[in-house]
């Protein structure tokens, strides 16, 4: 049989301190973290900042955008070309004509617009598009897209969009 290992050859470890170690290193990640908020520099922020502006550039047009999100996959395209709507987001009067596609990216629109864009993005990507239409308090009405395909669907409202996997049973 062999050796039976000791704690004697183990290195000691004094649970107080490892808990007041670890009590002080928080204590100085929070101070530090803290302080250069206080005095405007957001380590975080900055670097989300950075992978934003590089993923979800502002292009001048809606399709590049399309072109841009065509890259990932399944329903993360919806995902991106939202990010894109959100940076341009923009609620305007409501209005009787029918925009642009692009009119409504860059200057923005109301509900039936941002579910055109919604409609254009699953077009171009081969999803399917619902429109869902609803009455609301003092006579509004509103619409929103249920965008899917055979494993996932996603609800798109405006700008905000929340998408959903779908399992299916084998057999």
């Amino acid at each position: 049989m062999g050796k039976k290992r000791t704690g004697a050859n183990l290195p000691q470890v004094n649970k107080k301190t490892s808990i007041l170690d670890i009590v002080l290193l928080v204590s100085i990640g929070f101070l530090l973290s803290s302080s250069l908020q206080f005095f405007g520099i957001n380590i975080a922020g900055e670097v989300n900042d950075i992978i934003n502006d590089y993923h979800y550039k502002d292009y001048e047009t809606f399709e590049k955008v399309i072109e841009n999100c065509g890259d990932e996959y399944s329903y993360n395209k919806l995902i991106c070309v939202n990010e894109a709507i959100k940076r341009n987001f923009k609620y305007t009067k409501p209005h009787e004509d029918t925009q642009e596609i692009d009119e409504t990216y860059l200057k923005g629109g109301v509900c039936k617009d941002y579910a055109e864009l919604y409609k254009y993005a699953a077009d171009k990507y081969g999803f399917k598009n619902e429109y869902v239409f609803t009455d609301l308090k003092r006579g509004y009405k509103h619409v929103f897209n249920v965008i899917s395909d055979e494993d996932f669907y996603c609800i798109a409202d405006q700008k905000d969009i929340r998408c959903f996997s779908v399992e299916t049973p084998s057999g």
